[in-house]
Order: C-alpha cells, then sequence, then structure tokens
C-alpha cells in the first residue's frame, strides 16, 4: 500500500508557519506593551520574571523593529 505523505497542518499552515507567525505575535504584543508603559512577563533566563518596560533586556524589541520575523 503507497499512501503520499504530506506534511501536517495547523489551521492550514505548515509547523514551520505557524511557528513563525506565532513569534511574529509574541514579539508585536511586547512591542506594544513596552511602548504603552505595561510591564511583561515571560520565561527569562531560565526563569518567569516580570520586567519593566525601562529594562534594558527589553530594548531590542523597540531598537530594530525590522527585526520581526516574517511570515512565509
Amino acid at each position: 500500500m503507497n499512501m503520499s505523505q504530506t506534511e501536517p497542518t495547523i489551521l492550514g499552515l505548515t509547523a514551520a508557519q505557524f511557528t513563525s507567525l506565532a513569534k511574529r505575535a509574541v514579539t508585536e504584543a511586547v512591542q506594544s506593551d513596552v511602548r504603552a508603559g505595561i510591564a511583561v512577563t515571560g520565561f527569562v533566563d531560565g526563569e518567569v520574571q516580570t520586567l519593566e518596560p525601562s529594562d534594558l533586556r527589553l530594548s531590542k524589541f523597540l531598537q530594530d523593529e525590522q527585526r520581526l520575523i516574517r511570515y512565509p
């Protein structure tokens, strides 16, 4: 029996496309919150931390918006 294999999809997207879309959404959400002066909570340096908008570790999200992951 010869069954052709197809790549699994999530909402019609390949796993790589879905991952890229999720990364972009998270990046844009962090940018938006930091610009609005809202602290963000996430997994940082191996632990869950809340970072204030002034935290230098968040500056990379605002310095170069061109680095957003591109949706394929």
